[in-house]
């Protein structure tokens, strides 16, 4: 995964439900996620990861986090589960020479 890693380490508890595993993550960044690696987040299936994508090819990057709230699909409840999970970064641009006044 070139946007983050997420690990999933099982509990002791055979069960399958999500709520029964830990989660152990380096954020996903929300900029460089494909769908796949974003139904690695937890609540986001193949239905959510494609709008976040499709969101992010119509209107740019992420600046935040919050910014999945103008995502379909994605609520408050949604943002709070995503958050210790989620990052966005932005190369800034270094100002040319020419734009800071030095030649």
């Amino acid at each position: 995964m070139n946007s983050g890693q997420l690990f999933v380490i099982s509990s002791n508890n055979s069960s399958k439900n999500v709520g029964d595993f830990q989660f152990l993550a380096l954020q996903l960044d929300l900029n460089e996620a494909d769908e796949m690696e974003l139904t690695l987040l937890p609540r986001i299936g193949e239905v959510l990861a494609k709008r976040i994508v499709d969101y992010r090819n119509e209107n740019g990057d992420f600046d935040s986090v919050d910014d999945l709230l103008n995502v379909k699909g994605v609520g408050p409840k949604t943002l709070a589960r995503l958050r210790p999970f989620c990052r966005t970064s932005h190369i800034e641009e270094q100002p040319s020479e020419a734009s800071s006044g030095r030649f």
